[in-house]
């Protein structure tokens, strides 16, 4: 299935699911280190990620900087929290 990229301002139309790698904890670790990265870089420099969700119609990317990461999510500028077991992948820039 093509990956489309979509502004981060309609992540909120489409329907998330959770990804299959979500079952890994070492996966959801490794997720949880880079957010924390690019939070620091994008709070600091404005740097932008690529981020790829898992929807029910197949991936989406969203090129988007992190505001901010918790245990449990990443949220995005406008408040869009995006809970770690949605995301596929991320690729600092």
């Amino acid at each position: 299935m093509t990956q489309i990229t979509i502004p981060k301002e309609q992540i909120t139309a489409h329907i998330l699911t959770k990804s299959e790698k979500s079952f890994d904890n070492s996966f959801l670790q490794l997720l949880k280190d880079e957010f924390y990265r690019a939070m620091l870089i994008g709070n600091t420099s404005r740097s932008k990620v690529k981020i790829e969700l898992q929807t029910i119609n197949g991936p989406v990317a969203v090129e988007t900087t992190v505001w901010a990461s918790t245990e449990s999510c990443i949220t995005l500028k406008g408040g869009i929290n995006i809970p770690y077991e949605y995301i596929n992948s991320v690729f600092l820039y």
